[in-house]
């Protein structure tokens, strides 16, 4: 019966992009055409060496060293004593959803991991990259890298709080389990690992061109706020969502629930590079605890640590907006204004006495 339900919504879903492609080819075209340029410039350059080096450091001897910071907190905490999932969630947080997917994967394959301890690893290793957040959400959407650190730093806590939480839920005897027998060990290698990083490159580039092709078509169908139109992208890719969040008031606080809750594309994108067997149950039921704890976590340093954002501003224009001048700019400012005022008082001497100054005449 379940499968009879989701058959029907994937069919009314096909039939629903069909009758967008034919009706609205114009704004269709055009976000296939914005997704494929995201790919383009920034998908393919930031994760595909991360997916290659992330395989091959989870699969080599230096998977069981390397995140030696984060083994009290893997073992004690969550519970898992593979020296190889601390390295699995280092990487994760530096590359992101989609590096997380695959390591978390490739040490449950071999035997490393049980499912119920994937499930609490993939909860706070899943999230968006330092990179992505910081330069992209931070920098070049709200215009302070400091907002954008503020924000994986809360998102990153919340994750930790989260997987630490899901350590006391009960788990089902087939959640237990290694790894059933029908699994053969994989051989991994620098070959393999390129393969399977094309292969991931390929799964996420066509999750971004759809969503973002969807959410062009169905934003010209409907006229919404600046608002609305931010919820709706970011309910379908989180990076639209993000972009359009940065001209709404509040914009930082926004962004972090939007990070924070992932989107569809970045969910689909996990279930289709992690393992089949691997559940992803966990990881979409602590969304509203981990959206919660990231908003207040966020908001809580901005109001420890107030820092400036760019905002939408109805002031008069005749505001006058201070700064500060850095220490090595304001030294050169000194020292050229002295030379200025120096070459002005010789000048006043001159004028004052012109006698003294003056050349001597020859008489002939």
């Amino acid at each position: 019966m379940k499968k009879l339900f989701s058959g029907w919504i994937l069919g009314l879903l096909g039939c629903g992009m069909g009758v967008l492609i034919l009706t609205l080819p114009v704004p269709t075209l055009e976000g296939i055409r914005q997704g494929l340029l995201l790919c383009y410039r920034q998908v393919i350059p930031s994760l595909f060496p991360f997916f290659v080096a992330s395989s091959l450091i989870v699969s080599s001897p230096l998977s069981q060293w390397l995140g030696c910071l984060l083994i009290p907190y893997t073992k004690f905490v969550l519970g898992i004593p593979s020296r190889r999932a601390a390295t699995a969630l280092l990487v994760s947080w530096l590359g992101g959803f989609a590096v997380a997917a695959r390591s978390i994967s490739q040490i449950y394959q071999e035997g490393e991991i049980t499912p119920s301890q994937s499930q609490r690893l993939m909860v706070c290793a899943v999230g968006s990259s330092p990179a992505f957040v910081i330069n992209t959400v931070g920098l070049l959407f709200l215009g302070s890298s400091k907002l954008g650190l503020r924000i994986w730093l809360a998102h990153l806590v919340a994750s930790l709080i989260c997987a630490m939480a899901l350590r006391f839920v009960p788990t089902s005897k087939s959640q237990k389990s290694v790894k059933p027998a029908s699994v053969a060990p994989p051989s991994f290698g620098l070959a393999s690992a390129i393969q399977g990083a094309v292969q991931s490159i390929l799964v996420v580039c066509g999750f971004v061109v759809f969503f973002r092709a969807l959410g062009q078509s169905l934003l010209h169908l409907m006229e919404l706020s600046p608002l609305a139109q931010a919820i709706l992208y970011g309910t379908l890719e989180v990076t639209s969502g993000c972009q359009v969040a940065s001209s709404v008031h509040g914009a930082a606080l926004l962004c972090a629930a939007l990070l924070s809750g992932q989107s569809l594309s970045v969910l689909l994108q996990v279930k289709a590079l992690l393992h089949p067997l691997l559940s992803m149950g966990w990881l979409i039921g602590i969304r509203p605890l981990h959206m919660l704890l990231t908003v207040g976590l966020f908001q809580a340093s901005c109001v420890l640590w107030p820092v400036s954002q760019s905002v939408a501003s109805t002031l008069a224009p005749q505001v006058i907006v201070t700064s500060q001048t850095a220490p090595d700019v304001a030294l050169v400012v000194f020292a050229m204004c002295c030379v200025v005022l120096s070459a002005c008082h010789s000048g006043c001497k001159e004028q004052t006495h012109p006698a003294k100054n003056r050349p001597p005449v020859i008489s002939s």
